[in-house]
Protein backbone atom coordinates (compact mmCIF):
# COMPACT_ATOMS: atom_id res chain seq x y z
CA UNK A 1 0.00 0.00 0.00
CA UNK A 2 3.08 2.40 1.11
CA UNK A 3 4.60 1.53 -2.72
CA UNK A 4 1.02 2.40 -4.42
CA UNK A 5 1.42 5.39 -2.39
CA UNK A 6 4.38 6.41 -3.36
CA UNK A 7 4.02 6.15 -6.56
CA UNK A 8 0.57 7.99 -6.68
CA UNK A 9 2.58 10.93 -5.35
CA UNK A 10 5.13 10.56 -7.84
CA UNK A 11 2.58 10.80 -10.86
CA UNK A 12 0.82 13.84 -8.94
CA UNK A 13 4.66 15.06 -8.84
CA UNK A 14 4.82 14.65 -12.90
CA UNK A 15 1.78 16.04 -14.02
CA UNK A 16 2.32 19.31 -12.23
CA UNK A 17 5.74 19.40 -13.82
CA UNK A 18 4.20 18.51 -17.04
CA UNK A 19 1.90 21.29 -16.93
CA UNK A 20 4.25 23.49 -15.74
CA UNK A 21 6.55 22.88 -18.74
CA UNK A 22 2.84 23.39 -21.19
CA UNK A 23 2.12 26.91 -19.49
CA UNK A 24 6.19 28.07 -20.18
CA UNK A 25 5.63 27.23 -24.03
CA UNK A 26 2.41 29.88 -23.89
CA UNK A 27 3.47 33.01 -25.07
CA UNK A 28 2.94 35.27 -21.68
CA UNK A 29 1.57 38.70 -21.56
CA UNK A 30 4.56 41.17 -21.98
CA UNK A 31 4.84 42.05 -17.88
CA UNK A 32 4.51 38.33 -16.80
CA UNK A 33 1.74 40.23 -14.41
CA UNK A 34 -0.12 37.49 -12.07
CA UNK A 35 -3.39 36.59 -12.87
CA UNK A 36 -5.21 39.00 -10.98
CA UNK A 37 -3.73 41.85 -12.18
CA UNK A 38 -4.05 40.09 -15.79
CA UNK A 39 -7.80 40.65 -15.09
CA UNK A 40 -7.54 44.06 -14.17
CA UNK A 41 -5.97 44.89 -17.22
CA UNK A 42 -8.41 43.22 -18.86
CA UNK A 43 -11.02 45.61 -17.37
CA UNK A 44 -9.17 48.56 -18.69
CA UNK A 45 -8.70 47.45 -21.78
CA UNK A 46 -12.70 47.46 -21.82
CA UNK A 47 -12.66 51.47 -21.50
CA UNK A 48 -10.33 51.51 -24.22
CA UNK A 49 -11.86 53.37 -27.05
CA UNK A 50 -12.14 51.93 -30.71
CA UNK A 51 -9.88 54.40 -33.46
CA UNK A 52 -10.96 54.58 -36.69
CA UNK A 53 -9.70 55.04 -40.01
CA UNK A 54 -8.72 58.58 -40.26
CA UNK A 55 -7.57 58.96 -37.07
CA UNK A 56 -3.96 58.41 -35.82
CA UNK A 57 -3.80 57.79 -31.11
CA UNK A 58 -1.47 57.92 -29.05
CA UNK A 59 -0.67 57.64 -24.80
CA UNK A 60 0.40 59.95 -22.81
CA UNK A 61 2.31 59.85 -19.18
CA UNK A 62 4.36 62.17 -18.13
CA UNK A 63 6.37 62.22 -14.37
CA UNK A 64 6.85 59.13 -13.26
CA UNK A 65 9.98 59.36 -10.97
CA UNK A 66 10.94 55.78 -11.16
CA UNK A 67 7.43 54.27 -10.48
CA UNK A 68 6.57 51.80 -13.24
CA UNK A 69 2.72 51.84 -12.00
CA UNK A 70 1.58 54.02 -14.92
CA UNK A 71 4.22 52.63 -17.28
CA UNK A 72 3.61 49.21 -17.77
CA UNK A 73 -0.44 49.35 -18.21
CA UNK A 74 0.48 51.50 -20.70
CA UNK A 75 2.91 49.73 -22.56
CA UNK A 76 0.59 46.91 -22.08
CA UNK A 77 -2.47 48.82 -23.49
CA UNK A 78 -0.41 50.00 -26.36
CA UNK A 79 0.77 46.94 -27.47
CA UNK A 80 -2.82 45.31 -27.37
CA UNK A 81 -5.14 47.64 -28.97
CA UNK A 82 -4.79 49.77 -32.74
CA UNK A 83 -3.06 52.45 -30.79
CA UNK A 84 -0.06 53.60 -32.73
CA UNK A 85 2.45 55.07 -29.98
CA UNK A 86 2.86 55.93 -26.26
CA UNK A 87 4.67 58.90 -24.82
CA UNK A 88 6.64 59.78 -21.53
CA UNK A 89 6.75 63.29 -21.23
CA UNK A 90 10.07 63.74 -19.04
CA UNK A 91 11.17 62.75 -15.26
CA UNK A 92 11.28 58.84 -15.90
CA UNK A 93 14.01 58.09 -13.69
CA UNK A 94 13.85 54.57 -15.02
CA UNK A 95 15.31 51.52 -13.13
CA UNK A 96 17.55 49.03 -15.45
CA UNK A 97 13.97 46.39 -15.16
CA UNK A 98 11.91 49.91 -16.47
CA UNK A 99 14.06 50.52 -19.76
CA UNK A 100 14.35 46.89 -20.58
CA UNK A 101 10.57 46.87 -20.51
CA UNK A 102 9.56 49.94 -22.52
CA UNK A 103 12.02 49.03 -25.01
CA UNK A 104 10.65 45.36 -25.43
CA UNK A 105 7.44 47.00 -26.79
CA UNK A 106 5.95 46.40 -30.36
CA UNK A 107 5.56 50.01 -30.95
CA UNK A 108 7.67 53.16 -30.10
CA UNK A 109 7.45 54.35 -27.02
CA UNK A 110 8.82 57.86 -27.10
CA UNK A 111 10.59 59.75 -24.21
CA UNK A 112 11.12 63.01 -23.67
CA UNK A 113 13.87 64.11 -20.84
CA UNK A 114 13.03 65.99 -18.11
CA UNK A 115 15.00 68.55 -15.12
CA UNK A 116 14.88 65.77 -12.64
CA UNK A 117 16.39 63.47 -15.73
CA UNK A 118 18.90 65.97 -16.53
CA UNK A 119 20.11 67.32 -13.40
CA UNK A 120 19.33 64.90 -11.06
CA UNK A 121 20.77 61.20 -12.47
CA UNK A 122 21.41 61.03 -16.13
CA UNK A 123 22.52 64.47 -17.71
CA UNK A 124 21.88 65.55 -20.95
CA UNK A 125 24.23 63.05 -23.00
CA UNK A 126 24.16 60.38 -20.34
CA UNK A 127 19.61 60.21 -20.72
CA UNK A 128 20.59 60.30 -24.82
CA UNK A 129 23.21 57.08 -24.31
CA UNK A 130 21.85 55.27 -21.33
CA UNK A 131 17.93 55.52 -21.77
CA UNK A 132 17.15 56.90 -24.65
CA UNK A 133 19.40 55.15 -27.23
CA UNK A 134 17.70 51.83 -25.19
CA UNK A 135 14.41 52.48 -26.26
CA UNK A 136 14.53 54.13 -29.57
CA UNK A 137 12.89 53.55 -32.39
CA UNK A 138 14.35 53.27 -35.82
CA UNK A 139 12.27 55.72 -37.88
CA UNK A 140 13.22 58.37 -35.13
CA UNK A 141 15.90 60.76 -36.37
CA UNK A 142 17.98 62.28 -34.40
CA UNK A 143 20.23 65.31 -35.77
CA UNK A 144 23.09 64.24 -34.22
CA UNK A 145 24.34 61.34 -32.11
CA UNK A 146 24.38 63.17 -28.41
CA UNK A 147 20.70 65.59 -29.12
CA UNK A 148 18.13 64.45 -26.63
CA UNK A 149 15.85 65.96 -29.56
CA UNK A 150 14.34 64.64 -32.34
CA UNK A 151 11.47 63.90 -34.80
CA UNK A 152 9.40 61.01 -36.05
CA UNK A 153 6.47 60.92 -38.42
CA UNK A 154 3.64 58.46 -38.74
CA UNK A 155 1.58 57.65 -41.70
CA UNK A 156 -1.29 55.87 -41.65
CA UNK A 157 -4.43 55.19 -44.29
CA UNK A 158 -3.52 57.83 -46.11
CA UNK A 159 -2.96 60.69 -43.42
CA UNK A 160 0.54 61.82 -41.60
CA UNK A 161 1.34 63.22 -38.56
CA UNK A 162 4.84 64.64 -37.50
CA UNK A 163 5.54 64.50 -33.95
CA UNK A 164 8.64 67.00 -32.35
CA UNK A 165 10.52 66.33 -29.33
CA UNK A 166 12.21 69.57 -27.35
CA UNK A 167 15.13 69.50 -25.03
CA UNK A 168 14.74 72.13 -22.65
CA UNK A 169 18.32 70.55 -20.78
CA UNK A 170 21.08 70.99 -22.80
CA UNK A 171 23.26 71.57 -19.71
CA UNK A 172 25.86 69.49 -20.80
CA UNK A 173 26.87 71.40 -23.89
CA UNK A 174 25.25 75.03 -22.80
CA UNK A 175 26.03 74.70 -19.13
CA UNK A 176 23.61 73.93 -16.02
CA UNK A 177 20.76 76.84 -14.77
CA UNK A 178 19.89 77.45 -11.44
CA UNK A 179 17.15 75.88 -9.72
CA UNK A 180 16.32 73.21 -12.93
CA UNK A 181 15.11 75.43 -15.16
CA UNK A 182 15.61 75.09 -18.80
CA UNK A 183 18.77 75.62 -21.24
CA UNK A 184 18.30 75.47 -24.82
CA UNK A 185 20.80 76.38 -27.60
CA UNK A 186 21.03 78.24 -30.40
CA UNK A 187 21.30 75.08 -32.11
CA UNK A 188 18.17 73.39 -31.08
CA UNK A 189 16.47 76.76 -31.85
CA UNK A 190 17.43 77.08 -35.24
CA UNK A 191 16.77 73.07 -35.80
CA UNK A 192 13.73 73.69 -34.72
CA UNK A 193 12.52 76.13 -37.16
CA UNK A 194 14.27 74.39 -40.12
CA UNK A 195 12.31 71.17 -39.45
CA UNK A 196 9.04 72.94 -39.22
CA UNK A 197 9.70 74.66 -42.40
CA UNK A 198 9.61 71.31 -43.85
CA UNK A 199 6.39 70.16 -42.65
CA UNK A 200 3.45 71.51 -44.57
CA UNK A 201 2.70 68.60 -45.89
CA UNK A 202 1.95 66.65 -42.75
CA UNK A 203 -1.64 66.64 -41.40
CA UNK A 204 -0.78 67.20 -38.06
CA UNK A 205 2.59 68.19 -35.96
CA UNK A 206 2.54 67.90 -32.12
CA UNK A 207 5.05 68.76 -29.82
CA UNK A 208 6.47 66.88 -27.20
CA UNK A 209 8.24 68.71 -24.03
CA UNK A 210 8.63 68.33 -20.42
CA UNK A 211 8.04 71.92 -19.04
CA UNK A 212 5.08 73.96 -20.37
CA UNK A 213 5.07 77.02 -21.68
CA UNK A 214 4.14 80.38 -19.36
CA UNK A 215 5.13 81.48 -15.97
CA UNK A 216 4.38 84.60 -13.84
CA UNK A 217 6.60 86.61 -16.11
CA UNK A 218 3.76 86.58 -19.11
CA UNK A 219 0.65 86.65 -16.61
CA UNK A 220 -1.55 85.35 -14.16
CA UNK A 221 -3.60 81.94 -15.45
CA UNK A 222 -7.23 82.55 -16.00
CA UNK A 223 -8.61 80.97 -12.98
CA UNK A 224 -11.99 81.35 -14.13
CA UNK A 225 -10.76 79.09 -17.13
CA UNK A 226 -11.67 75.63 -16.55
CA UNK A 227 -12.83 72.14 -17.48
CA UNK A 228 -12.71 68.71 -16.82
CA UNK A 229 -9.13 68.07 -17.57
CA UNK A 230 -8.01 71.10 -15.66
CA UNK A 231 -7.09 70.31 -11.66
CA UNK A 232 -9.90 71.87 -9.34
CA UNK A 233 -7.30 73.18 -7.94
CA UNK A 234 -5.44 75.23 -10.26
CA UNK A 235 -8.00 77.78 -9.80
CA UNK A 236 -5.99 78.52 -6.33
CA UNK A 237 -2.93 78.49 -8.56
CA UNK A 238 -2.93 82.51 -8.12
CA UNK A 239 0.95 82.70 -8.56
CA UNK A 240 1.02 82.20 -12.23
CA UNK A 241 1.98 79.08 -14.49
CA UNK A 242 5.44 78.49 -12.91
CA UNK A 243 5.68 75.69 -16.25
CA UNK A 244 9.04 76.94 -17.80
CA UNK A 245 11.23 79.14 -15.08
CA UNK A 246 11.97 82.83 -15.86
CA UNK A 247 14.03 82.23 -18.86
CA UNK A 248 12.49 81.98 -21.94
CA UNK A 249 8.42 80.82 -21.47
CA UNK A 250 7.80 82.57 -25.09
CA UNK A 251 10.63 81.08 -26.84
CA UNK A 252 8.62 78.07 -28.65
CA UNK A 253 5.45 79.47 -28.34
CA UNK A 254 5.77 82.61 -30.74
CA UNK A 255 8.21 80.29 -33.00
CA UNK A 256 4.87 78.26 -33.43
CA UNK A 257 3.01 81.67 -33.66
CA UNK A 258 5.12 82.80 -37.00
CA UNK A 259 4.78 78.99 -38.64
CA UNK A 260 1.13 79.13 -37.92
CA UNK A 261 0.59 82.82 -38.88
CA UNK A 262 3.66 83.45 -41.38
CA UNK A 263 4.40 86.54 -39.45
CA UNK A 264 7.72 85.94 -39.11
CA UNK A 265 10.31 86.78 -36.47
CA UNK A 266 13.52 89.12 -37.90
CA UNK A 267 16.51 88.69 -35.11
CA UNK A 268 14.53 88.50 -31.59
CA UNK A 269 16.61 87.62 -29.01
CA UNK A 270 15.97 85.50 -26.00
CA UNK A 271 17.89 83.57 -22.96
CA UNK A 272 19.50 80.03 -22.88
CA UNK A 273 18.45 79.93 -20.21
CA UNK A 274 22.46 79.59 -19.07
CA UNK A 275 24.10 82.72 -17.42
CA UNK A 276 24.26 85.45 -19.65
CA UNK A 277 23.73 82.98 -22.66
CA UNK A 278 21.62 84.85 -25.46
CA UNK A 279 20.30 83.52 -28.77
CA UNK A 280 18.76 84.83 -31.58
CA UNK A 281 15.77 83.96 -33.70
CA UNK A 282 14.53 84.70 -37.34
CA UNK A 283 11.79 82.75 -39.15
CA UNK A 284 11.45 82.33 -43.00
CA UNK A 285 8.42 80.63 -43.58
CA UNK A 286 6.62 81.55 -46.68
CA UNK A 287 3.20 81.04 -45.74
CA UNK A 288 0.55 80.56 -42.87
CA UNK A 289 0.17 76.74 -41.59
CA UNK A 290 -2.74 74.70 -40.37
CA UNK A 291 -1.00 71.53 -39.26
CA UNK A 292 -0.02 72.33 -35.28
CA UNK A 293 -1.96 70.32 -33.11
CA UNK A 294 -0.20 71.00 -29.88
CA UNK A 295 2.29 71.14 -27.31
CA UNK A 296 2.23 67.59 -25.28
CA UNK A 297 3.94 67.82 -21.87
CA UNK A 298 4.02 67.19 -17.79
CA UNK A 299 6.19 68.67 -14.87
CA UNK A 300 3.89 70.76 -12.84
CA UNK A 301 2.23 67.02 -11.50
CA UNK A 302 -1.45 68.36 -11.79
CA UNK A 303 -3.55 68.09 -15.12
CA UNK A 304 -4.20 71.43 -17.47
CA UNK A 305 -5.10 71.72 -20.72
CA UNK A 306 -5.77 74.83 -21.99
CA UNK A 307 -5.01 77.07 -25.07
CA UNK A 308 -2.15 79.38 -24.26
CA UNK A 309 -3.33 82.55 -22.82
CA UNK A 310 -1.02 84.85 -24.82
CA UNK A 311 -1.41 82.29 -28.09
CA UNK A 312 -4.84 81.48 -28.22
CA UNK A 313 -4.49 79.25 -31.19
CA UNK A 314 -1.85 76.65 -29.59
CA UNK A 315 -3.03 74.19 -27.29
CA UNK A 316 -1.21 72.77 -24.54
CA UNK A 317 -1.68 69.12 -22.63
CA UNK A 318 0.30 69.02 -19.44
CA UNK A 319 -0.41 65.56 -17.97
CA UNK A 320 -1.19 64.81 -14.03
CA UNK A 321 2.00 63.09 -12.09
CA UNK A 322 2.08 59.58 -13.36
CA UNK A 323 4.22 57.84 -10.39
CA UNK A 324 3.07 56.66 -7.05
CA UNK A 325 0.87 58.66 -5.41
CA UNK A 326 -0.50 62.00 -5.94
CA UNK A 327 2.97 63.86 -6.46
CA UNK A 328 1.47 67.25 -5.99
CA UNK A 329 -0.93 69.41 -4.03
CA UNK A 330 -2.23 70.56 -6.98
CA UNK A 331 -3.02 67.24 -8.10
CA UNK A 332 -6.92 66.25 -8.00
CA UNK A 333 -7.04 62.82 -8.45
CA UNK A 334 -7.97 60.10 -5.63
CA UNK A 335 -5.22 57.57 -6.39
CA UNK A 336 -4.78 54.13 -4.48
CA UNK A 337 -1.57 52.37 -4.01
CA UNK A 338 -2.68 49.20 -6.39
CA UNK A 339 -5.89 48.10 -8.65
CA UNK A 340 -7.13 50.86 -11.43
CA UNK A 341 -6.69 54.07 -9.46
CA UNK A 342 -3.05 53.64 -8.82
CA UNK A 343 -2.22 54.48 -12.64
CA UNK A 344 -3.02 57.36 -15.26
CA UNK A 345 -2.34 58.29 -18.64
CA UNK A 346 -4.36 59.74 -21.67
CA UNK A 347 -5.50 58.44 -24.83
CA UNK A 348 -5.22 60.83 -27.34
CA UNK A 349 -7.06 60.30 -30.49
CA UNK A 350 -6.27 62.73 -33.70
CA UNK A 351 -9.20 62.71 -36.13
CA UNK A 352 -7.90 64.08 -39.45
CA UNK A 353 -11.01 64.51 -41.43
CA UNK A 354 -12.80 65.97 -38.12
CA UNK A 355 -9.72 68.32 -37.44
CA UNK A 356 -10.64 67.11 -33.78
CA UNK A 357 -8.46 65.96 -30.77
CA UNK A 358 -9.91 64.16 -28.26
CA UNK A 359 -8.46 62.69 -24.83
CA UNK A 360 -9.49 60.00 -22.98
CA UNK A 361 -8.48 59.37 -19.21
CA UNK A 362 -7.34 55.81 -19.00
CA UNK A 363 -6.66 54.63 -15.11
CA UNK A 364 -7.24 56.81 -11.90
CA UNK A 365 -9.86 59.57 -12.96
CA UNK A 366 -11.93 60.39 -9.95
CA UNK A 367 -11.43 63.63 -8.64
CA UNK A 368 -11.39 65.11 -5.16
CA UNK A 369 -14.73 66.04 -5.26
CA UNK A 370 -15.96 63.10 -6.70
CA UNK A 371 -16.59 64.28 -10.06
CA UNK A 372 -15.05 62.66 -12.80
CA UNK A 373 -12.47 62.85 -15.39
CA UNK A 374 -13.26 61.18 -18.34
CA UNK A 375 -12.81 62.88 -21.82
CA UNK A 376 -12.91 66.03 -23.46
CA UNK A 377 -12.93 66.81 -27.57
CA UNK A 378 -10.95 70.67 -29.48
CA UNK A 379 -11.24 71.67 -32.48
CA UNK A 380 -7.61 72.36 -33.92
CA UNK A 381 -7.96 76.29 -34.29
CA UNK A 382 -6.11 78.63 -36.64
Amino acid sequence: MRAFSLLFLLFILFSCAAEDNINESVVPLPEELPSEEKGEYDDMMSSIPNVEKDQISFMHISDTHGSDLSIRPMIYALNNCECDFAIITGDILPSTETIEYMASSKKPVLLVIGNHDAYDKYGQTGFRKNVMDKVSNPSIVYPNDSACYYHIDFYKNGHSLRVIALDQYEIDTEGKSSAHNSVISQKQVNWLIDLLDKSEQFDGIVLLMHQGFGNAGVGVRDTTNMNDFISLYAKNYTKGYYHIGKNHPKLIPRILNAYISGKNINGDRYSTGFEKGELEVKTYFSEPHYNFVGYFGGHIHMDLIEYLPYMKNQLQILMAYSGKGTGSIFNDLLKSTSGPDSYNFNYSIFDFKMRKLKIHRIGANVKVDGTTRDSISFDIRY
